[in-house]
């Protein structure tokens, strides 16, 4: 199975706020990049769920995929707290975009791993994401 890489992030200004999100996923040396259109009325935690979500959705293949991530929002809220369970079934913040994970994680053909990356600390993947989502929020000036 191919194994491939998901590097991820959002980007809000203010919080709440204008958002964007950025996904780079990586696979056999090949790189592609994807990226939101900015969006009105949102948060940050909104946004990094989004590249994940929209990252996920990229796959065509089954694979053995890691998300990397500089949201502890999202990398615990999958590997601790369960969020994803409590999203399909309870109230929690962004509960429908947790669904909408949760989902994509169930999906047989992929197997899904999360890694949590300190940001802006020169991590190529991340730092490439980082600037993609603010780069996207930079143009609606």
């Amino acid at each position: 199975m191919k194994q491939v890489t998901i590097y991820t992030d959002g980007s809000c200004t203010p919080n709440p706020g204008l958002m964007s999100w950025a996904a780079v996923l990586e696979c056999d040396g090949v790189r592609k990049e994807v990226v939101s259109d900015y969006l009105e009325d949102g948060t940050n935690q909104r946004a990094e769920l989004l590249a994940v979500i929209n990252g996920l959705r990229m796959l065509k293949k089954p694979c053995i995929v890691t998300v990397v991530s500089d949201s502890q929002y999202v990398v615990n809220g999958v590997t601790e707290w369960n969020l994803p369970y409590k999203g399909t079934k309870g109230k929690c913040a962004n509960n429908d975009l947790w669904a909408d994970l949760y989902g994509l994680l169930q999906r047989p053909e992929y197997h899904v791993s999360f890694q949590w990356q300190r940001g802006h600390v020169g991590h190529r993947g991340n730092e490439r994401a980082d600037t993609l989502a603010y780069n996207r929020l930079q143009e609606k000036d």
